[in-house]
């Protein structure tokens, strides 16, 4: 009987100490879109290294690469955001969540499926960095999937340097939603 109380009681504290952690997790993630949406982060980063952050990029002159390097970095993020914020989990099981996200696979079904909602700029972007001939190509991707995914982290790429960040934003939510559907 003891040692029935005894589970019971460490089931009750389990069952506290989890949703005090999900309060703290909540309460973080509203703190975050709160900072988030005042744009500051970037602007705080660059005044810091005393770089004007109103700086203009002539993006036609950069190379499809440079801007799938920085595409890469943005779609990476937005997707542990998103899962950070959607399913919860160690960070062990975030990682295996995102692989379905970042594989080169999931991001060639993506834009392959969001090129209705892109401008022509954007699908110029897209056309130029699928045609960029890759330096290396992951041991788990095929070429065409490859170049797709460097098209999709190119346009992102793209849309950070000419500061639509609520474009990105779009995208980001048409591309989660394309590969949640996939099969």
């Amino acid at each position: 009987m003891v040692s029935l109380k005894k589970e019971i009681l460490n089931g009750l504290i389990l069952i506290l100490l989890w949703k005090c952690f999900h309060m703290i997790i909540n309460i973080w993630i509203k703190a975050m879109e709160e900072y988030i949406e005042k744009d500051d982060i970037l602007k705080d980063f660059l005044d810091s290294l005393g770089i004007d952050e109103n700086i203009t990029y002539d993006t036609r002159r950069i190379s499809p690469l440079v801007l799938a390097y920085l595409g890469d970095a943005v779609y990476e993020w937005y997707i542990r955001y998103y899962l950070l914020a959607s399913k919860r989990g160690s960070a062990h099981h975030l990682h295996k969540r995102a692989i379905k996200y970042v594989k080169a696979s999931s991001q060639a079904y993506a834009i392959k499926h969001i090129d209705h909602i892109l401008t022509d700029e954007e699908r110029s972007i897209v056309r130029r960095a699928r045609n960029q001939k890759p330096q290396t190509i992951p041991k788990n991707a095929t070429l065409a999937d490859y170049s797709y995914a460097t098209a999709m982290e190119a346009l992102l790429g793209y849309l950070m340097l000419k500061n639509q960040k609520k474009r990105v934003e779009q995208i980001m939510g048409y591309v989660i939603e394309r590969i949640n559907e996939q099969k």
